[in-house]
C-alpha cells in the first residue's frame, strides 16, 4: 500500500476550449473524472480532486469512491492555483505525505497500470521527481517527491507541474515512457476519439 504518497487530480477548470465540460464526458462507459478517479484509486489509496467551476456534479462522480473533493473557489486563477490547493490538503490531511502525483482526467488512455509504473520507478531508483515521457516531451503524470512540495504549493496562474517538471533540472529526476495513443482532451475535434 501506497500509504504516504498521493493522487492529486485537478478538475476545477470550465473547458472553454472545449466548449462544454470536460470532467464530464463520456469514455468508455464513465465520465472522465470518475474514469481517472477509478484508476487513480487502484494505484494508491488517497486521492485528492480539486473542484471549481463544476462543483457539484464534479463531486456528484466521486460518490461511492474514498476519493475526497476539495473545492477550489479561486479556479479561475488556472492550474496552478488548483494544483496548490490539492496538494495543500494532501499535506494537512495526510502528514506524513513524501510523495503526491499530479494525474489529469484528459488522459483517458493513461490508466493505473501506468501509475502504478511511476510509483515502481521512484521506488526502484529514489529519484525525487518521476516523470511520464512521451512524444519527446515531459508532463504528467509525475510524482513530485517531498522535497517539491513547496514549489507545487507555490504554483499559481496557468503553470502547472509541467512547468515544474521542465524547470527542476538540478533534481534527481527519472521518467516511465509511455507508448501507445495518447489522447488529451482539450478541443472539440478531440472528441472524435470517444466515438
Amino acid at each position: 500500500m501506497l500509504s504516504n504518497k498521493c493522487i492529486v487530480i485537478p478538475a476545477a477548470g470550465a473547458s472553454t476550449r472545449l466548449g462544454r465540460t470536460k470532467q464530464l464526458v463520456e469514455f468508455e462507459g464513465k465520465s472522465l473524472i470518475r474514469r481517472a478517479v477509478d484508476e487513480a484509486l487502484d494505484a494508491c489509496p488517497n486521492v485528492i480532486v480539486v473542484t471549481g467551476c463544476e462543483h457539484t456534479a464534479v463531486s456528484r462522480e466521486l460518490v461511492g469512491t474514498p476519493a475526497i473533493p476539495v473545492d477550489n473557489p479561486e479556479w479561475e486563477e488556472g492550474m496552478g492555483r488548483s494544483i496548490s490547493v490539492g496538494v495543500q490538503a494532501a499535506i494537512d490531511r495526510w502528514p506524513g505525505l513524501d510523495g503526491v502525483m499530479i494525474y489529469l482526467c484528459d488522459l483517458p488512455t493513461i490508466g493505473s497500470d501506468h501509475l502504478k509504473n511511476v510509483f515502481s520507478c521512484q521506488l526502484k531508483t529514489g529519484a525525487d521527481l518521476i516523470f511520464t515521457k512521451y512524444e519527446d516531451t515531459g508532463g504528467v503524470p509525475a510524482l513530485f517527491g517531498c522535497k517539491f512540495f513547496g514549489d507545487l504549493v507555490s504554483l499559481e496562474g496557468d503553470r502547472g507541474a509541467k512547468h515544474l517538471i521542465t524547470r527542476l533540472d538540478a533534481a534527481r529526476k527519472d521518467y516511465v515512457e509511455f507508448e501507445g495513443a495518447f489522447v488529451d482532451v482539450d478541443l472539440p475535434e478531440n472528441l472524435a476519439d470517444f466515438g
